[in-house]
């Protein structure tokens, strides 16, 4: 296929009219918006921190007044006579006297919580009495757990009668009487606690401060949030992390804005530290919400639109034609051919330039990428067959002339039951090695070779050296594997291994499984086997296809191991445990 020249007029490209209608389109579209987004967003971002910060300021105001007021009570309650009789007196009064004194204070403590709705629950403790006189929706009188009471006075010695404790879920504030036990080690005569509602704390915050707001306790690290926050309590922690680290925030009072991000969305916070309080304020607005009045400004865009919207439109439909379609086209050609799917064949549209031009090129490249794949496959599969072929044929036995002259030696001394065995091995041998078959096997059939092998190598060298092999078990006969890679590993071991040993010498075969590889060991203990041999030899495996390899037995079963089954199998060597080398074959457990 002869493909077109590149040959079109500069006004018929699709690049000039793309780039045409575009500029006609976008130009005036970004202009009015940037121009108008730029006012919106500078004038809501200031209304917005300055409503967020007078939300934090009311807020702070009104929960610093409540705190007051608890204290208030509090130090009035010190001065209540009915409270000083009961504490003091009410071990000497009389039975009825006494509970209708504590009776009367009940509903004094009941008048002070109904006022305060902060209040949820009011305690005396009487030490010298271990007495606990406490009112909530209940009216109680009891004893109180010593441990609890000297945390509780603990607590309240470190923080101050002026600072809400937070301790275990419950928020509490607290006097202890008298109250030079807040500057001594002395036991208190009694505490007043009134415990705080942590659910009109959530709706105090809500009421006075709008929207997703917190507040930080320094004192015990804990978050409080208003009952209508639809924000995580975690959020809030990392936007307090972030102002601790980045933003100024000093030991008096600091009011800042910044805006961070959480994952996907972005918020504006306003944080307020109070030094006096021991509180942080925080408000979290999420950007998109505090943005919401940009759709005033968006409504004087309606004009322009409707008057582009035409253009527009056009614009679209050019571009789906002239471009759009016929890239998708190309796009959905080049990732067929990412698959190996070489009969692609997209549809060029007329007269539209480059897009044409590009079209007929990549029919003309797909069918010549098919023309070549199709050859080249053919090649590389007929080369590795010839190349196994050939690698199998490369291995001789060239052993077997020797053990002819030692079967002549044996029958000229007579000794014809070892020539017997000795001929019936051989015969075995030369029939394994001479039939036309195919080139996989079983490894039964590969280790019978290779024991007809070891039994000549026995008969030859039975006062040198002695040879074990491990018998084959069931499950791995019948595994699939290359004819001709046990004997040449064997060889080796006894020929190259074993070479200078007079006697003593030790050779072994062994099968491990560790699925899904079966790994076949080789083993001797010759005293040649250096390290330096041993990187020389794994340089040469690693190396076995460079030009001019050396094409040794054990290299031309590790190149054969690896075209059969992949980089992942093959022959790797170490030092062995009885001294000499180890080599370790390994292989699929593929059967047949």
């Amino acid at each position: 296929m002869k493909m077109e020249s590149l040959h079109f007029k500069w006004n018929r490209s699709i690049a000039f009219r793309f780039t045409a209608l575009l500029l006609c389109v976008l130009i005036p579209v970004s202009v009015m918006v940037i121009v108008l987004y730029s006012i919106g967003y500078d004038s809501i971002r200031g209304q917005t921190e300055t409503t967020a910060q007078a939300a934090l300021d009311r807020l702070e105001s009104s929960l610093n007044n409540q705190i007051k007021a608890l204290y208030s009570d509090l130090t009035e309650l010190t001065g209540n006579l009915t409270l000083s009789r009961i504490v003091y007196l009410g071990e000497s009064m009389p039975s009825y006297t006494y509970y209708q004194e504590v009776y009367d204070l009940q509903t004094q403590f009941a008048a002070l919580r109904g006022n305060n709705k902060l209040i949820d629950k009011i305690n005396l403790y009487i030490n010298s009495a271990n007495i606990l006189i406490s009112v909530d929706e209940n009216r109680s009188h009891g004893t109180f757990d010593i441990e609890s009471f000297n945390q509780m006075v603990s607590l309240a010695k470190t923080y101050g009668n002026t600072s809400i404790i937070a301790e275990n879920d419950s928020l509490s504030i607290s006097i202890i009487m008298p109250s030079s036990c807040y500057y001594s080690e002395h036991t208190p005569t009694y505490v007043i606690e009134m415990e705080l509602s942590p659910a009109y704390l959530s709706r105090f915050i809500s009421n006075y401060s709008y929207g997703n707001t917190a507040i930080y306790y320094n004192c015990s690290n804990a978050w409080f949030l208003g009952n209508d926050n639809s924000l995580d309590g975690t959020l809030y922690q990392k936007a307090y992390d972030i102002a601790l680290r980045d933003v100024c925030i000093g030991d008096t009072n600091d009011e800042c804005i910044f805006e961070f991000s959480d994952e996907a969305t972005d918020y504006l916070a306003t944080i307020k530290f109070v030094s006096s309080m021991q509180m942080t304020f925080l408000r979290l607005i999420p950007r998109s919400d505090a943005m919401q009045v940009l759709d005033n400004y968006r409504k004087l865009l309606l004009v322009f639109i409707f008057i582009s919207i035409s253009a527009f439109v056009i614009c679209c439909v050019l571009y789906l034609r002239l471009f759009s379609k016929p890239i998708t086209s190309l796009v959905k050609g080049f990732q067929r051919i990412e698959n190996e799917d070489y009969l692609v064949h997209v549809f060029p549209q007329k007269n539209a330039g480059e897009i044409t031009y590009l079209m007929n090129g990549f029919n003309h490249m797909a069918t010549k990428l098919n023309e070549t794949f199709n050859r080249l496959y053919k090649q590389q599969l007929y080369m590795q067959q010839m190349e196994l072929k050939q690698l199998q044929m490369q291995i001789n036995p060239h052993f077997l002339y020797n053990s002819y002259f030692m079967l002549r030696r044996m029958l000229e001394q007579g000794n014809d039951e070892s020539a017997k065995m000795l001929s019936g091995y051989l015969g075995e041998y030369f029939k394994y090695i001479t039939r036309n078959a195919k080139d996989r096997i079983s490894l039964y059939e590969e280790y019978q070779h290779v024991y007809s092998y070891v039994k000549i190598q026995q008969l030859r060298y039975e006062r040198r050296m002695s040879i074990h092999m491990q018998e084959l078990t069931k499950d791995i006969r019948n595994i699939s594997v290359p004819r001709l890679i046990l004997q040449p590993l064997m060889e080796n071991a006894i020929e190259h291994g074993l070479e200078h040993i007079c006697q003593g010498g030790i050779a072994s075969m062994n099968f491990a499984q560790e699925p899904p590889r079966l790994y076949i060991i080789v083993e001797d203990n010759g005293q040649d086997t250096t390290d330096c041999l041993l990187a020389e030899l794994r340089t040469k495996l690693k190396n076995y296809d460079s030009p001019g390899q050396d094409a040794t037995a054990l290299i031309n079963i590790h190149r054969r191991i690896q075209i059969c089954f992949g980089p992942k199998f093959g022959i790797s060597v170490s030092r062995s445990r009885l001294g000499g080398m180890r080599i370790e074959l390994s292989l699929p457990l593929t059967k047949e």
